[in-house]
């Protein structure tokens, strides 16, 4: 899935892809630089944003899981304009296909809603994360609502698009990023 994923998203020339592995992946991308992370699997979830935050070069970076793949082909283009006309928003995710996330999200406008974590596919606009976690649990590992709680408790708001999808194809070992700058006819603040 890894490998499809990756394929997918290089589809994108103008992004600065770069792929975050754990140390027992077997996942070696051609065109993209590979970060490989000694951590245990329930340190990854926390080590894998890590990364992306210190690396990422613009305003606005996306992260995605090693399974997910956008539909549109303009889909970075779509998701930059969202965030854009939503600055209150720090972090918002692809809707996966096939999942009612009707008792997870609140309020919102026509083009995202508030959801209650971050996961997935997803924009992050830099030093959303103030403080990253020091212990790592159960809940860090698998469940993502600890971001959007940082980010909620600095004032800011965690979304999913309502009409921009993707299709979410299961759990994965890496975590792909990459920077958004000057791509396409989208500004980026």
């Amino acid at each position: 899935m890894a490998i499809a994923t990756l394929a997918r998203l290089q589809m994108s020339p103008a992004l600065n892809l770069q792929v975050v592995r754990t140390h027992t992946a077997h996942f070696n991308p051609a065109n993209a630089y590979a970060h490989t992370v000694e951590c245990s699997p329930l340190e990854f979830s926390v080590r894998r944003r890590q990364i992306a935050e210190e690396h990422a070069t613009t305003p606005i970076y996306l992260v995605a899981d090693d399974d997910i793949l956008p539909f549109d082909n303009d889909w970075v283009e779509q998701g930059l304009a969202v965030m854009e006309r939503n600055p209150d928003y720090l972090a918002a995710m692809y809707r996966p296909i096939g999942v009612d996330f009707s008792k997870h999200t609140w309020g919102g406008n026509e083009e995202i809603e508030e959801y209650s974590e971050s996961s997935g596919l997803w924009f992050m606009r830099r030093g959303a994360v103030a403080e990253w976690p020091t212990a790592y649990t159960e809940d860090v590992k698998w469940n993502a609502n600890w971001e959007s709680k940082i980010i909620r408790k600095q004032g800011g708001k965690v979304g999913i698009f309502k009409r921009l999808g993707c299709n979410h194809l299961g759990l994965g070992f890496s975590t792909l990023f990459w920077n958004a700058n000057g791509y396409g006819p989208v500004p980026i603040p």
